[in-house]
């Protein structure tokens, strides 16, 4: 038997597709009352309808498909807002019921009344607030956590590679246009929905983030650091960011030039350089761990953890991403990870472990180097950004 049915509303919220990225616009939502009728149809094709004496505010978006359907939040909904209710959804390849749309002038959001809430985390702890950690699943309590300098996201030891799982087209890379974001009623951010293929959560505006599928998702979706990474690099600021938010403080809210001809051992990033140049931001990405590297002096030395709570000890892992505020939509965003300190990069493809070809010096088979030593000119050029094909990521799944 196939039901329609709804919750009744807790909260209101609005689905929107069509509606611009830029945060500081507010979008227009369009208030419609209507009555909700459940159908149920038998094996027989009989059908009976019964009109619900329940009233909603939605906004509904615009469709060609004759086949429209009513689906309940999924399970991972529920838990992300705490709320029952419905959203309308117009396609059938997405079973959580929101409908995913291609980035630059259109995207998909859900639109989200935030509650008032009392901070519970005010008076813990660093170690009360971390023992049985469990990631943010609302808003309000990712926004409680970082009014207290508390992280909202993974917090698992992270490693300095990325992982190893982007798709390929034939021999080139997916980067996936679509995604959801979270916007509160007045328009304004509060979210964003990585792709994932199953471990799905929100990554929320304004909150702290550590972990590099959760940070490059970030950088990805608002185009500037979590609170966490917004420091500079002098010990005022390093002792300022670990006295907030303990070893989950990362610094460096820098300008990365990406100046090839003052460093030619760097390759060179998209647009980033001549007349219609964007800007972008580097930070640090802190690894929890210890490994070891051949880097400057050439010789194998030991990178250490990067924040152990007393001290920050910067080591030479980066983000790279788009900071240009005029950059409006995700594809004309790009988040890049190094792990050896500009010598070589890889692209963030807006999925779960989408990650794409590693370029720059050391991958043309040269030796890291960096400012400190010389440039030997007999390197082999950096091998260069290699580019992407453009896809949805229901296409990919």
């Amino acid at each position: 038997m196939n039901k329609k049915y709804l919750i009744p509303f807790v909260s209101t919220i609005f689905v929107l597709t069509s509606c611009g990225v830029d945060a500081n616009k507010t979008a227009t939502l369009t208030e419609t009352t209507t009555n909700i009728e459940t159908t149920t149809t038998s094996s027989t094709m009989e059908t009976t309808t019964e009109t619900l004496e329940t009233t909603t505010t939605t906004v509904t978006p615009t469709t060609t498909k004759e086949k429209k359907e009513f689906y309940t939040y999924s399970s991972f909904i529920e838990e992300a807002f705490g709320i029952d209710t419905i959203i309308y959804n117009v396609d059938d390849t997405n079973p959580y019921g929101i409908d995913l749309t291609i980035y630059g002038s259109n995207i998909s959001a859900i639109f989200y009344e935030p509650k008032n809430v009392s901070n519970p985390y005010t008076n813990l702890s660093f170690d009360e607030f971390y023992n049985d950690y469990e990631i943010a699943i609302t808003y309000e309590d990712a926004k409680n956590r970082s009014a207290c300098g508390f992280i909202a996201g993974d917090i698992t030891p992270q490693g300095y590679l990325p992982l190893d799982n982007g798709i390929k087209e034939e021999d080139t890379y997916i980067r996936v246009s679509t995604g959801t974001y979270i916007l509160a009623t007045n328009g304004n951010y509060i979210g964003y929905i990585p792709n994932t293929f199953g471990s799905y959560h929100a990554i929320y505006y304004g909150c702290g983030y550590v972990s590099m599928e959760d940070v490059a998702a970030y950088l990805l979706a608002f185009g500037e650091l979590p609170p966490n990474s917004n420091y500079g690099t002098s010990s005022y600021d390093r002792n300022e960011c670990i006295e907030t938010w303990g070893i989950y403080g990362r610094v460096n809210k820098a300008n990365f030039s990406g100046d090839v001809n003052r460093y030619p051992y760097e390759p060179l990033l998209p647009n980033i350089m001549g007349e219609d140049s964007i800007y972008y931001t580097e930070t640090d990405f802190g690894t929890t761990g210890s490994y070891k590297y051949k880097f400057y002096s050439r010789k194998e030395q030991t990178i250490n953890s990067y924040n152990n709570g007393e001290y920050i000890e910067r080591n030479i892992c980066r983000f790279v991403f788009v900071s240009d505020y005029d950059v409006k939509s995700i594809d004309e965003r790009y988040v890049f990870y190094t792990y050896n300190h500009y010598n070589d990069f890889q692209e963030y493809l807006n999925y779960e472990g989408g990650w794409g070809l590693r370029f720059g010096c050391e991958s043309a088979g040269n030796l890291p180097c960096s400012s400190r030593n010389d440039y030997d000119e007999s390197f082999a050029p950096s091998t260069q950004y290699p580019s992407t094909i453009i896809r949805r990521f229901s296409e990919i799944v």
